[in-house]
Parts: structure tokens; sequence; C-alpha cells
């Protein structure tokens, strides 16, 4: 149990301690009754969220409560060493379909009366269980059970995956929309790729017609990082850094495709962690582009391949022919960071430093360890036309069809903090220059779907025909380490004046 987006926006509180939280249908949040207009606000262990399109409060301890405007619903959370440990009404958190509205003895009930007797108080004001007729539209009452219940439903293939009995039970009650929106994100997490039924304006565009959208302001910055954590396993930095501008709505999604569970974690700012066991880097992206943005939103993909031979496949297999036509129709950038080295075709072309200091390249041009301490995303043209992706690099060669950029961890000294924070930072800065393209800025977009780009581009492919004049070469010195040593050097000297 993870959601309660089964139940409707009316006005929700948010209870820690001595502080109260409210969240109203339009999105409007009070802070101990005092209205919140900063985009982020932190109050001893609570951090909260406003934007325009979303809200979202968070504890802690781990608990944290997002609603969103066009979904009319909300989304409750847990994570850390509360999550699979706390249970309640609707349910454990585990997300286990199997545990949810057990009785209070922690059993599956036969009946649903039995499951509301089991969770009956004694109390002398008895409660009715009736709606309000007025609340109850006769119109969707057949819809209802055809979506939720009908042998011949559109659903019926995630029946058994995702129970619908509860969704019907919302639906019936009059929040047909909710409900329906709630089954498909829940379905989606177990892979059935479903599609609305109901004639529902949850989105800002009001019709169903296919309508252009102009410009990127107040689209939300999502960003889903798919790694198995075995090259690189402190990702805290690198969400950090996409997150830091707080005049900007950011979602981040980490997909977890190694064994098990996932070994790190959970990470602050991280809106959902998702088990995809097992799962080759470029299925993973497939189901990343597929299930895990929003409909509006600017969208970038991070593949930490860590195990080069799993992105070794052919670029004119089907799936990989389809996965490149999503990504360059709805924007989509993909980056890699790999273990691979870059290959250097002229070995003679580049000099000793900037050999010694390559971490990356885009179609455009090559990064240096230089431009990640300065956090620069300008690069070296000058140097591009020397190297290429690693060779039978199917994920690093998507990477740069997309417009992203890929990263090999070779030159950088990954037992050293503060290399493993400037390229972090460097990441994240070409992963929002790339958000900020031109060709993003116009957008045809229909409810239920994803928007796709007015004018698509053709696959990327890199042309030495620009280059920028011959740069001074960039010596990489760990400046952070030698600030320090100079600071004490100086205090050293000032306490043998003293003396």
């Amino acid at each position: 149990m993870e959601d309660l987006s089964t139940h409707p926006r009316q006005i929700l509180s948010f209870f820690s301690g001595t502080s109260v939280v409210t969240l109203d249908s339009n999105l409007k949040m009070t802070y101990n009754f005092k209205h919140i207009r900063r985009p982020f606000l932190e109050v001893g262990e609570l951090s909260m969220r406003w934007s325009r399109n979303r809200a979202s409060v968070a504890t802690a301890a781990g608990l944290s409560l997002e609603c969103e405007r066009d979904q009319d619903l909300c989304r409750l959370a847990i994570t850390g060493d509360h999550f699979a440990a706390t249970a309640g009404l609707l349910g454990v958190f585990d997300f286990d379909n199997n545990t949810d509205f057990m009785t209070s003895g922690w059993e599956i009930p036969a009946t649903e009366e039995e499951w509301a007797q089991s969770w009956r108080v004694s109390t002398s004001e008895q409660c009715s269980s009736q709606l309000p007729e007025s609340h109850i539209p006769t119109s969707h009452g057949n819809q209802c059970t055809d979506l939720f219940h009908a042998p011949a439903s559109p659903f019926r293939s995630c029946f058994i995956s995702v129970p619908a009995s509860p969704y019907l039970e919302s639906c019936r009650a009059g929040w047909e929309c909710a409900a329906e929106a709630a089954y498909l994100h829940a379905c989606s997490r177990h892979y059935h790729t479903l599609h609305p039924n109901l004639t529902c304006t949850t989105c800002s565009i009001e019709g169903h017609e296919e309508q252009e959208e102009e410009g990127t302001v107040g689209l939300t910055h999502e960003v889903v990082v798919i790694t198995d954590f075995e090259c690189f396993d402190d990702l805290q930095d690198l969400v950090s850094a996409f997150v830091k501008d707080y005049t900007r709505e950011h979602r981040v999604v980490v997909r977890y495709i190694g064994r098990g569970s996932p070994p790190f974690g959970p990470f602050e700012d991280v809106d959902e962690t998702i088990v995809d066991n097992g799962t080759p880097p470029l299925d993973a992206a497939i189901n990343a582009a597929t299930l895990d943005f929003s409909e509006r939103a600017l969208k970038s993909i991070v593949v930490f391949d860590c195990d080069h031979p799993r992105c070794a496949v052919s670029i004119s297999t089907p799936k990989i022919v389809k996965l490149r036509e999503t990504l360059l129709t709805q924007g989509i950038q993909l980056h890699v960071v790999t273990m691979a080295a870059l290959t250097i075709t002229s070995p003679h072309s580049l000099s000793k430093k900037a050999t010694r200091q390559l971490i990356g390249l885009d179609g455009h041009t090559a990064y240096l360890l230089s431009h990640a301490r300065k956090r620069k995303v300008k690069g070296k043209r000058n140097i591009r036309e020397h190297i290429v992706t690693p060779i039978g690099n199917t994920c690093t060669q998507l990477a740069v069809e997309t417009d992203g950029s890929v990263f090999s961890l070779q030159n950088i000294k990954m037992e050293r903090k503060y290399h493993r924070r400037i390229f972090q930072q460097l990441l994240a800065l070409r992963v929002e220059e790339g958000q900020e393209a031109e060709k993003l800025k116009c957008r045809r977009c229909m409810c239920g779907v994803p928007c796709t780009l007015c004018a698509p581009p053709t696959p990327l492919v890199y042309s030495s025909s620009s280059r920028d004049e011959l740069e001074e070469e960039e010596d990489y010195e760990d400046e952070e380490e030698e600030e320090q040593h100079a600071r004490k050097k100086t205090k050293k000297h000032q306490r043998s004046r003293w003396l």
C-alpha cells in the first residue's frame, strides 16, 4: 500500500508535532494557518514545496504527501525505516497489494463487510456510511462496472496485478476520473500499458483536440536516473544539483536495475524509487520513457552504464529503433555515464593534459575535468573531432543522437569526494542546459498522451564544420585541497607572529 490516490482532494491536513499543514482543492497551502507562497520552505523537520501545479510536504522521518492539480488526487508515501513497518486502515506500506485492506487483526477479510466491521469502533454517536445522493452520479454507474468489474473491461489484463474493487467503489461514489487515473498509475508500476476510457478533463488543455503549446515556463523539469549502483553508489550530490533551483518545479525518479533491493538510499529530493530488477539499461530506458514522466514535463534520462556489455546491442533492432523514435519525438535527452573509456581516434592530436583530463562529450563538444571544476558546460570544441563514443556501446550512441551527453569515469578519481561532486555538478548542468533547448519550446499536446515536439529532430550526428578557435590548455588541480592547504599555512604564519 503506497497511495491515497483513489481519494479525491478536498481539504487535507498534515500534522507533525505542533505544526499543521493544510492543502485545499486549489493547491493552496498553509503552515500553521499562514499561506505559503514560497517555492520551498523548511521548518524544523518539515519540508514544504509549492508551485502552481504541485504541492508537497515531507518529514525528516520519511513520510510525505504530494498533490497534483492536473490529476485531482494525492499521494502518500513512506520511505526509510518506516517502509513495510507502517500499517493502518488501508493496509501496509510495502508495495504489496496482498497486504492492502486487511482486518484490524492483520488477516485477509472474506468480504468487505468483514473488513469494515473489524475496524469499527464503539461510540455513542453512530456515523452514517451513506454518501449524499447528490454526490453519487447515476450516469457513470454502468461505466464503473464496465471498467473495474466486467469480463470485457479494457483494464482486465491488470486485474491480476492490481485488485480493482477499491477503485470500483471510489468510481461508484462519484470519483470516476480520480479512480481511473489512480488505477492507471498503479497498473503502470506493474508494466501494464492501459489508456483512459472515461471522458475526464484532467489536463490543463480543455478538450481532447491536439493543440500547440509554446514556451517552457512553468513546466516541470523531470529526470529519471537508471542505475544498479555497481560503479556509482552515492547519488545525493547529483540529485541535489538537479533540484537546486527552487524557482523551478523538479521531479527526480530513480529506477533501480540491480538485483534485490536497492543497496543505497533513500535519497533526499527523490520523488520515487522504482525497482526494475535485472532489466538491461536500454529496456529500463524504454520503461522510463513510457511510464515515468508526466505528459507535459521537460524530460531527461540519465543511465549509469556500469556493465559495458549490457549496452552492446544492435542499434538497428526494432526496440532500439522504437526507443530512438520515442526519445526524439518527445524531446527526451539521454545522458550516459559509463565505465568504458572514450575512444581517441588521433592520439597525437590531443595534448597529454587534454588526454588526462578528458571525461565526456556530446554531439558538439568535449568536456575536461577543468570544466567540471569551473562548472562550465561550454567544453572544448577543437578536440571533439578526435574523440568518439566507446565502440559498440549503443547506450552512448543513442545519447549523442538525442542531443544528450556521454561521461566516462575513467579519468575521475572516484575515491575523492571532491572529484565525484564536481563531476555530478557538471552532469547536472549539462542536463539542465539540454532541457532549455530551443526545439522544446513548441509542443503538440493532447489530454491523456505525452506531448510531442512540433518539429522532432533527426538523430544528431557530430560534424566538425563548426570549431572554436584554439583555446589555452588548462591544467587540472584540486583547487579545494590547495585552498585548504594555503589557509593552514596562513594560520600557522599568523600564530608564529603572535607568539
